[in-house]
């Protein structure tokens, strides 16, 4: 079975944005974890489906720092980009203030025939932010498959 490398965009999702100025978080260093919590493909037979779920289990959290200066906390949301480094995937629509994220695009993933949809839903306040991250793709020969993920963020104090 092919593995799972199809996590990756949704680690780099949590670091995409491009809303405009927002209500901001605190200053400092910043870290970002992100929890694969499992797979669902309808279409592919339970074993398939368990065997999926174990390796996406199995898969250790990743984990970003950032340092976030005043002006880029003030601006949150437009500064949640820069680290991503994610040309795969392309954010089609991103609203992120008032405390609520929702972020959505389109990611190019490996061993898949065409873009898969990325959303992410959460909120946020000053010292941290919870999110899901969903990612519905098609993967031959599974046929429709959605991971889902955790993203928690918290601020760590000074940088």
């Amino acid at each position: 079975m092919q593995k799972l490398l199809f996590v990756a965009p949704i680690a780099l999702l949590a670091a995409c944005s491009g809303a405009s100025e927002t209500d901001g978080v605190e200053a400092g260093q910043w870290e970002f974890t992100v929890t694969a919590t499992g797979v669902d493909a309808p279409n592919a037979p339970d074993a398939a489906q368990q065997a999926m779920n174990d390796q996406l289990q199995a898969q250790p959290a990743q984990t970003t720092s950032e340092c976030f200066s005043d002006a880029e906390a003030d601006n949150f949301a437009a500064n949640l980009n820069r680290f991503s480094g994610n040309e795969n995937c392309e954010i089609t629509n991103s609203e992120v203030g008032d405390g609520n994220i929702l972020v959505e695009g389109s990611c190019n993933v490996p061993g898949t025939p065409e873009p898969s949809a990325l959303v992410m839903r959460g909120t946020y306040d000053r010292t941290s932010v919870q999110a899901t991250v969903n990612l519905d793709m098609t993967a031959p020969p599974l046929g429709d498959v959605t991971i889902e993920a955790e993203l928690q963020g918290e601020h760590q104090g000074d940088c």
